[in-house]
């Protein structure tokens, strides 16, 4: 029961973080600029380069649009894996 229990409320996060997450993916294709699967991976690489779980760093990002500072490792890593994208296209 604590397992299923476990599941729902992953399920119900899911829920909540997939619109952030697609609005950072949005954020990051439109800066770079870069594909759908480009955006992912960046966002995948943010967050083992940080050690923040990938929502928390779409939360971030997404906040960054509208002015508020992003947190230094959050930034850098997202400098980083916008250079490696656009390195990419050349």
């Amino acid at each position: 029961m604590a397992r299923l229990r476990q599941e729902a409320a992953g399920l119900r996060q899911a829920l909540i973080t997939s619109p952030v997450i697609d609005t950072a993916r949005g954020v990051v294709m439109a800066t770079a600029p870069g594909t759908k699967e480009e955006a992912w991976q960046a966002l995948v690489e943010i967050s083992q380069r940080t050690n923040v779980k990938l929502r928390d760093i779409a939360r971030h990002i997404v906040s960054g649009v509208t002015g508020e500072p992003l947190p230094p490792p959050v930034r850098g890593a997202l400098q980083v894996a916008l250079e490696r994208i656009r390195a990419n296209r050349r």
